[in-house]
């Protein structure tokens, strides 16, 4: 891949060139990644209906749920509410796979 900077002032073209080398770096690693393990693993409360509906339509699937993670979660951070989105009580979390 070439990234060509040109007609800018050298000082400014520098820190851009720094800039782009390490996205296409970062980004090239995470590709490699995703290569290699082939798997995203993502995990959500069970109230959050939205983002649920998003990870499924990006074929995502439910592949298990934490029973009271969230009740568990609680005991170190009392201040996790007790009702979520949509009047839901806020308790599990759900665990989604998606093969690459």
């Amino acid at each position: 891949m070439f990234i060509g900077i040109f007609h800018m002032k050298k000082s400014l073209g520098k820190r851009i060139s720094k800039i782009l080398f390490s996205k296409i770096c970062l980004s090239e690693m995470w590709t490699r990644f995703l290569k290699k393990w082939r798997i995203v693993n993502l995990i959500t409360s069970n109230d959050h209906l939205n983002a649920l509906r998003f990870y499924q339509k990006r074929e995502n699937r439910i592949i298990f749920f934490i029973q009271n993670a969230i009740n568990e979660a609680r005991k170190i951070k009392p201040s996790i509410p007790l009702i979520g989105n949509d009047s839901i009580p806020i308790n599990d979390e759900l665990v989604l796979k998606k093969l690459l």
